[in-house]
């Protein structure tokens, strides 16, 4: 399953994960390289309110890489089984 880096292929799955740690229900462990990643990205939304992770600037060096991986694979276990998750995310 191929997953969009637009706002719209990625806005599920970013308010999802969004809503999972507000509700404690994702546990990231205390990897320097998740925490310098999760500091690196920004989130940017479209006119229709959907978004996206990215980086603070585009030819910034400071990557989001592992971030970016989750929120792919969060994607693709939504499309896979949109009952994966029962959270109220619009």
């Amino acid at each position: 399953v191929e997953v969009s880096q637009t706002c719209a292929g990625q806005n599920l799955a970013v308010k999802t994960f969004r809503e999972l740690l507000l509700q404690d229900r994702v546990v990231i462990e205390e990897s320097p390289l998740v925490l310098w990643c999760l500091q690196n990205a920004i989130e940017i939304q479209n006119n229709y309110g959907d978004i996206k992770l990215s980086k603070k600037h585009k030819d910034d060096t400071e990557r989001i890489d592992p971030v970016a991986a989750a929120m792919n694979a969060l994607a693709r276990a939504l499309i896979h089984d949109p009952k994966f998750l029962i959270l109220d995310v619009k």
